[in-house]
């Protein structure tokens, strides 16, 4: 008895399936598949009326975007189950997976960069911070490990740490127009006066002034040397009126 109600239910099903076979044109439509480098598939001869299930292709670093009835990729995309009315070719669609690495810099301001891997060499940024020259970067946070600067290749997921080092600021200032010079030195160095760079003439409405000596703040002649500290040191030049 048991037998005899699993035939009788399965007649139905298979009544269903051949009722969802619609009358065609009479002619077979060959459906062909152009895959574009993705999985191959044979052409497929449908049967009119029928439907032909369309196939999902794989390709090597690309997403899969649909079948595409023409060449241009050009309107509506095609997946599923197609029921052709007349000769096809299919053609598959892909976007590229470009694969990236993310390079952090563990510095305020500085923003991430992603980095793909067919163009991974980039150009290290520079960063200020006062009362200190920037050296380079870090790819591990520890003193006496290696500094890179200018352009790196990236093969992976980094993490940059700055490396600075400290200085003593010297600002000359030129003239009255705030043409400044910042001089940085290794703390607590001295500097001959001597040594520093000579101002090119002062010109105000056509008329050369030369530089004759440089004065502290205070209005008082520099020294012959001058010993830095942490408080930036000024010089002013004195041009000949």
């Amino acid at each position: 008895m048991k037998k005899g109600l699993k035939f009788l239910l399965a007649i139905p099903f298979l009544l269903l399936i051949s009722g969802c076979n619609t009358k065609g044109d009479g002619k077979d439509h060959l459906v062909s598949f152009e895959s574009n480098g993705g999985t191959q598939y044979k052409e497929v001869v449908v049967k009119s009326g029928e439907a032909v299930k369309l196939p999902e292709p794989t390709k090597d670093n690309n997403n899969f975007l649909g079948w595409y009835d023409n060449v241009d990729f050009q309107g509506k995309s095609f997946s599923g189950v197609y029921k052709p009315s007349s000769d096809v070719t299919f053609y598959a669609k892909w976007a590229e997976i470009v694969k990236t690495y993310r390079v952090h810099f563990e510095y305020e301001g500085v923003a991430d960069m992603l980095v793909r891997v067919d163009n991974n060499v980039i150009t290290l940024p520079k960063v200020e911070k006062y009362g200190s020259h920037f050296n380079g970067w870090r790819l591990v946070d520890k003193e006496g490990s290696e500094v890179y600067d200018g352009e790196f290749t990236v093969q992976s997921n980094l993490t940059f740490y700055p490396s600075f080092s400290d200085v003593h600021y010297l600002y000359l200032y030129l003239n009255e127009c705030c043409d400044v010079i910042r001089l940085e030195y290794e703390p607590r160095s001295t500097v001959l006066i001597s040594a520093l760079p000579t101002p090119a003439p002062y010109v105000v409405n056509n008329v050369s002034y030369p530089f004759v000596k440089w004065v502290l703040q205070s209005g008082q002649d520099a020294p012959a040397e001058i010993s830095l500290s942490k408080t930036p040191t000024i010089l002013i030049a004195v041009y000949n009126h």
